[in-house]
């Protein structure tokens, strides 16, 4: 007599059920939503640092002097980082960091015609917030009476209570 070894079909089913489990909460413990939120806040910290080391790099090379679009800015007030003049003024932006004025923006697209970055940045979109683009590039700057320059996300996720930069 010969004996088949083999797996039975509720054997097979009890494996592939323990495994789905598994799956799913390791799915559930990794939280893919708040991962992601992570992400874009990391990314709004990295264009945050880079906005701000661009413009300090031009200051520098221009004997401490910021560019006439940052010099131009009332001290304390924010304003949205754009990328070049908007068609028509700046209208009434949405940032949920800073009371943004109707008007209030700030062309910073010297920094890349000036060769400090490659394009000024983009905020990533928060689930459900607006959507920026280089009109309204989801970034704010404050020149500070001290003179010193704030540039900061209008949007946070995950619990950071801020993202920005001061020098």
């Amino acid at each position: 007599m010969q004996t088949k070894k083999g797996f039975t079909l509720i054997e097979l089913l009890l494996v592939v059920v323990i495994i789905g489990i598994l799956a799913a909460a390791i799915f559930v413990a990794l939280d893919p939503g708040r991962r992601l939120g992570e992400t874009r806040d990391g990314a709004r910290a990295s264009d945050v640092t880079a906005i701000l080391d661009a413009v300090k790099l031009h200051q520098f090379d221009n004997g401490g002097a910021y560019h006439a679009n940052i010099a131009g800015q009332a001290a304390g007030t924010p304003y949205m980082v754009v990328d070049g003049a908007p068609a028509g003024g700046c209208p009434a932006l949405a940032c949920a960091e800073q009371a943004l004025g109707a008007g209030n923006c700030v062309n910073y697209s010297f920094v890349v015609t000036d060769g400090y970055l490659g394009e000024v940045p983009v905020a990533p979109q928060t689930p459900g917030g607006p959507a920026y683009t280089a009109a309204e590039a989801g970034y704010y700057s404050i020149r500070n009476a001290n003179g010193t320059l704030e540039i900061g996300a209008c949007d946070v996720e995950e619990g950071a209570s801020t993202i920005r930069a001061v020098r």
